[in-house]
């Protein structure tokens, strides 16, 4: 038995499943590994071996279990703790790899995006053959080609412009070869076919002292290069400029010395740019006088930075080589760069033109000598022209007023006519003179427009009636009562279009309007229109029609006279004005000439407004002519008249029977039976009646019955007077006093007021002795006369007069002398004896010296009644009454 627990009888199955056990640790495994599996051919025989193995292991298992388990123990945690490390070793060689990783990729990532953002291609090439190896994004952007066809053989050789294909190579293989970094610039042909201009910056790379790549960077020049083109291009053309320029070019720096000369300075001053450069400019230009203020000047602008003459053309001194001196114009202007301050100077030789100066002021200096010759001519004419005319207008006018036949009468209103026709020719005359010499202002005043419209109607009513035209006068109601402006101006150019309407209208009409077209708070826009149914104009003909001294046919100057200056001066009044004026017409069917201006309207003015002492009036108007029925209807229902028309007298009777009206507004040329007799048969008493009648008309009123409230109106009607004829109507009827109605001759008013005025006429022409006389006398003044001013100082001396009537040319003292001794005598006494100058003199500023001579007022002969009545009124109205 001992045999059988010998070592040698253990041996191989016990040392394998001990090593199992070691090298596992596990005894169910040695069992079914090491135990088991184990063949027994004699069970008997070979039972000894497995039973003392079997026993070793129970034995063996228990102890082997604590004794391998301990080792086992010790055995892991040695390998648990070397383990343990390496892993940690491990880890942090893992962690350390990762970092390095992260940072190439970050530091690769970092390379390619500024690769890719910076505006130029970076490439690397193999230095033998120029074959890119790689290129950047950025090549497609800039020449269009992918990135892909960079990498092709001979792409860049290939895409060099042919220009500078040559050069580029050779530049860079022997710069290659010699390992020399280079750059250059060439162009490089765009994928679209236009070329780039590029700048190559190039590395040579060299490894064991053989070059092996080239890496460079392509930028983009291109904008760059075009740019110094044009510079350089901008630089010959300034330089072309400078050196071809009509004036003499020169440059000086901030201390007064030549930086440049151009030819022209060479030619103008004698002097080379080589011989002047770096000389100082003072010297070689300026004589002697003038330099000290030229250093002056310059040591001022350094200082202050101003100088009155920069910039400015001036006039100055110079002096050639040869030290000639000679007028010159310069112009210097001061040139800011980095810092550095220089002047350019422009100079030019202006001999010829001060000469020319010098022909000039002496041609004007002769021309105004002859303008002042005209003048004085036209004065002169005016004068000796108005005198004697004077004399005719004003006893032709004083004949026509004396009982005389038919044949007498024609005789004499045809001289007044011929004289006023000779009268107006010599106004345009010297109106055109004015408005050519620029003399003629305007005297804006406030006015009534509706007056000056009827004063006109009123003026040219007789030379419509001789040739059987209706005159029409249309005011629109909305007109302004008051404006501001030259009412004498305006007058005139109604009077030029109205006559030249009536003038050439054979039969018909003519007919003036005036309406507002637009209105604000403080103007209006004025329209004036003349209408007629004259020969009418073709449309050539209207672009001659302002023309001066023009008339569209020559036969109508031979049939109808005139000097063709009055639509010239109404255009050019019109445009003084800020108008306009325009023309609508047709052969054979009239013409309508237009005017606009805008006026301001007078404060004292306001809206027009109804009257009310006459609304609600019921009135008939009997007028046969369209026109003129029109525009009365237009005016008697704006002030809120209860209107019925009739065309006929029969028409009126008719209406009459029919109604009560409370007046009746009779045209006495509505129909062939004009006579107003039957109207008044069937009016009932206290009726009105307003007679429409032709300014001249002298048929008698015995005819008219007696109760009738009777108002006599001339045509053209005043809106104005019709309104106040039927307001004295109504306000006769309600109270029962007479209406008092005035007739259309010399002012009962202005009689009465004449009749206390004590006058002097101071005049040396027995002619217009005897006109201003009887005129005076007419007019109810007590007139005295004295020939001149020596005269006239005597007559004041012992009489007080109200008024003086001085004319201005007289012999031995005239009226501007006279005025002023009368003035002179006047002062401290409180005196004051109004003096109306009366002259011949019409042209410019002789109103003006008239009153600054002491006259108060002023009168142009030929006198005009009209004036001369208003004169004498204001006169007893105001306070220059003699006192």
């Amino acid at each position: 038995m001992r045999s059988i627990f010998t070592a040698k009888s253990l041996g191989q199955p016990l040392a394998g499943a001990l090593s199992a056990l070691k090298e596992n640790g596990n005894s169910e495994w040695l069992l079914e590994a090491q135990l088991l599996p184990l063949p027994i051919a004699d069970p008997w025989q070979d039972l000894a071996p497995y039973l003392v193995t079997i026993i070793a292991l129970v034995v063996a298992i228990p102890l082997g279990d604590w004794f391998w388990n301990r080792a086992l123990r010790r055995e892991v945690k040695l390998h648990t703790e070397r383990l343990a490390l390496t892993l940690a070793e491990k880890q942090k060689e893992i962690k350390q790899r990762e970092h390095t990783e992260r940072q190439l990729r970050e530091t690769s990532a970092r390379h390619e995006s500024l690769v890719n953002s910076v505006d130029c291609i970076v490439w690397e090439a193999d230095a033998a053959t120029f074959n890119f190896t790689y290129v950047s994004p950025r090549a497609e952007r800039m020449l269009g080609y992918p990135v892909g066809e960079w990498h092709k053989p001979g792409f860049w050789l290939d895409h060099l412009h042919p220009e500078d294909r040559a050069t580029a190579v050779k530049l860079s293989s022997e710069a290659t070869r010699k390992g020399e970094n280079h750059n250059f610039e060439y162009r490089m042909v765009h994928k679209e076919g236009h070329s780039i201009w590029v700048r190559d910056l190039v590395t040579v790379l060299v490894e064991n002292g053989q070059v092996s790549k080239l890496r460079g960077l392509i930028l983009d020049v291109d904008q760059l290069k075009r740019a110094e083109e044009a510079l350089r291009e901008s630089e010959l053309l300034t330089r072309l400029v400078i050196d071809t320029a009509l004036d003499a070019v020169v440059q000086m720096d901030e201390r007064g010395l030549i930086i440049d000369w151009n030819p022209q300075a060479e030619s103008l001053f004698g002097w080379t740019r080589r011989e002047v450069e770096g000389k100082r400019l003072s010297l070689i230009l300026l004589p002697d006088p003038f330099r000290r203020t030229h250093h002056d000047r310059l040591a001022h602008y350094l200082a202050t930075g101003q100088d009155p003459i920069l910039n400015h053309l001036i006039d100055v001194h110079a002096r050639h080589r040869n030290g000639h001196e000679f007028p010159a114009e310069l112009a210097i202007s001061p040139v800011h760069h980095k810092g550095q301050i220089s002047f350019t100077a422009f100079i030019r030789d202006i001999s010829v033109r001060k000469q020319s100066e010098l022909q000039l002021a002496e041609a004007r200096d002769q021309a105004l000598r002859a303008s002042q010759l005209k003048s004085e001519f036209l004065a002169t004419m005016s004068h000796e022209i108005r005198t004697p005319m004077n004399g005719v207008l004003g006893m032709a006018g004083l004949l026509l007023q004396t009982p005389l036949n038919a044949e007498q009468r024609e005789y004499a209103q045809t001289v007044k006519n011929s004289g006023e026709a000779l009268l107006n020719i010599i106004n345009d005359i010297l109106d055109f003179s004015k408005i050519e010499a620029g003399k003629l202002e305007l005297e804006p005043e406030p006015f009534e427009l509706e007056s000056a419209v009827c004063e006109v109607a009123e003026l040219l009513a007789g030379q419509a009636a001789a040739k059987g035209l209706q005159l029409h006068v249309e005011i629109a109601p909305n007109l302004p009562r008051r404006l501001v402006g030259d009412a004498g101006r305006i007058r005139q150019i109604l009077l030029n279009l109205t006559g030249n309407a009536i003038k050439f209208t054979e039969e018909g009409h003519v007919h003036i309007e005036a309406s507002c077209v637009l209105q604000s708070d403080d103007s209006a826009l004025v329209r004036l229109a003349v209408h007629d149914s004259g020969i009418g104009i073709s449309e050539h003909d209207r672009s001659l029609l302002f023309q001066k001294f023009t008339q569209l046919d020559a036969s109508a100057t031979r049939r109808f006279g005139g000097t063709g200056l009055g639509l010239a001066i109404t255009r050019q009044l019109v445009e003084l004005m800020n108008g306009v004026v325009a023309i609508e017409s047709q052969i054979g069917k009239g013409s309508t000439f237009l005017v606009e201006f805008r006026l301001p309207i007078h404060t004292s003015s306001g809206q027009p407004e109804p009257n009310p002492a006459i609304a609600q009036s019921r009135v008939l108007l009997l007028c046969a002519h369209q026109i003129r029925q029109r525009t009365l209807a237009n005016h008697l229902r704006f002030h809120g008249i209860g209107l019925q028309t009739a065309v006929t007298v029969q028409e009126a009777i008719d209406a009459i029977a029919k109604e009560d009206f409370h007046a009746v507004l009779c045209d006495l040329d509505s129909s062939n039976d004009s006579s107003p007799g039957r109207i008044v048969k069937v009016l009932p008493a206290n009726a009105g009646l307003i007679l429409l009648a032709p300014i001249h008309e002298t048929r008698p009123a015995e005819e008219i019955a007696k109760g009738i409230l009777l108002e006599r109106l001339s045509r053209p009607v005043r809106p104005s007077a019709l309104v106040n004829a039927l307001g004295r109507i109504r306000e006769a009827q309600l109270t029962g006093k007479p209406n008092g109605a005035a007739h259309p001759a010399i002012s009962q008013a202005a009689t009465q007021l004449a009749n206390r005025l004590h006058v002097l006429l101071v005049e040396d022409n027995a002619i217009n002795q005897r006109v201003a006389i009887r005129a005076l006398e007419k007019l109810g003044c007590l007139v005295d006369l004295a020939v001149d001013g020596l005269e006239a100082l005597d007559m004041t001396g012992r009489i007080q007069y109200d008024l003086l009537f001085m004319d201005c040319h007289m012999p031995r003292m005239d009226g501007y002398q006279a005025t002023a001794e009368i003035r002179k005598r006047e002062e401290g006494t409180g005196r004051h004896t109004p003096i109306v100058a009366v002259t011949a003199n019409a042209m410019k500023g002789d109103r003006e010296k008239c009153l600054l001579a002491g006259m108060d007022d002023y009168l142009s002969k030929p006198i005009d009644m009209q004036n001369l009545r208003r004169i004498l009124v204001q006169i007893q109205d105001s306070d220059l009454r003699a006192s």
